[in-house]
């Protein structure tokens, strides 16, 4: 048997080998991480740096999910065993939506119950979903290629398992806007449509038909009478012209007015003066008599 480092990474690397041929490591057989949990069960010990960075990481980021610290060794001969212990208390609790698995980092004999058998097939018969943050992001274990997700450090794990509660707050807020905005599109457009279905509704019934007929009819007859009186009061102007000048011209206007008739001694009629000699005798006849002259 090899010794020491070496056939620690012998032994890692033989084992890594034959659970990857029997398929554990298959992508199929990885659970989903709950996106909104409200219990986290935290695997570790209750005395290392990670316990803490998980709990102040997962508070900041949600104060309503509940961390539940479930203690056991990380490090040393009886770590194995416990870790089993801690899995399947938790997995028999089925209360947890999610458990981090970790520790901080070391070398890989600190590292090493991570990377037995048996942490390995509780890890993969577990019904919860398990997050490996054993570690720094360059240590890697076998629990890290059996979990259903891999985290480069515990607080990183926190991460993935307690989903943003400011983040999501802020995205309600944005989705809340953008409704409301919808909404009051939505709303004003429909408004509008029946506005329009109303108006069409009204300029094609037969009531307002009937009413622009009437409308119609009356514009109509307002026009008429105006043309109407128009041509009447043209007809008239044109007749007083007319009464003017015939009245002018009436035979019995000039008569009222009085008339003369000029002739000489032998009857005939004197038009011009040009007809007349010094010492000719005129006959003056007037309207109402014959006088001579």
């Amino acid at each position: 048997e090899p010794a020491g480092i070496g056939a620690l990474y012998l032994a890692y690397e033989q084992l890594k080998a034959r659970l990857e041929k029997a398929g554990v490591f298959d992508q199929k057989y990885k659970k989903p991480i709950p996106q909104m949990p409200k219990t986290v069960a935290v695997i570790t010990s209750p005395t290392g740096a990670a316990v803490r960075d998980i709990i102040n990481v997962a508070g900041r980021r949600n104060p309503n999910v509940e961390i539940v610290i479930v203690p056991t060794l990380v490090q040393g001969k009886n770590a194995g065993p416990e870790i089993v212990n801690a899995i399947e208390k938790v997995n028999k609790w089925n209360k947890a939506d999610t458990i981090i698995l970790g520790r901080g980092g070391g070398s890989i004999e600190d590292l090493w119950a991570f990377n037995e058998k048996i942490v390995a097939e509780a890890i993969f018969n577990c019904n919860t979903p398990i997050i490996s943050a054993v570690g720094h992001e360059t240590d890697t274990t076998i629990a890290d290629y059996v979990s259903d997700r891999r985290a480069p450090t515990p607080s990183a794990a926190a991460e993935l398992a307690v989903f943003d509660y400011m983040e999501f707050e802020n995205k309600l807020q944005n989705y809340r806007k953008m409704l409301t905005t919808y909404e009051e599109h939505f709303i004003e457009k429909y408004k509008l449509l029946t506005k329009n279905l109303e108006n069409s509704i009204q300029m094609y019934s037969p009531k307002n038909m009937l009413l622009t007929r009437k409308q119609y009819i009356s514009d109509l007859q307002m026009h008429l009478t105006d043309c109407f009186h128009t041509i009447l009061d043209s007809r008239k102007h044109m007749l007083q012209i007319y009464a003017v000048r015939l009245n002018g011209l009436s035979p019995l206007n000039k008569i009222s007015k009085g008339f003369a008739y000029v002739e000489n001694d032998s009857g005939e009629s004197i038009k011009t003066v040009e007809q007349l000699k010094k010492g000719d005798n005129i006959n003056l006849t007037i309207s109402d008599g014959k006088i001579k002259a």
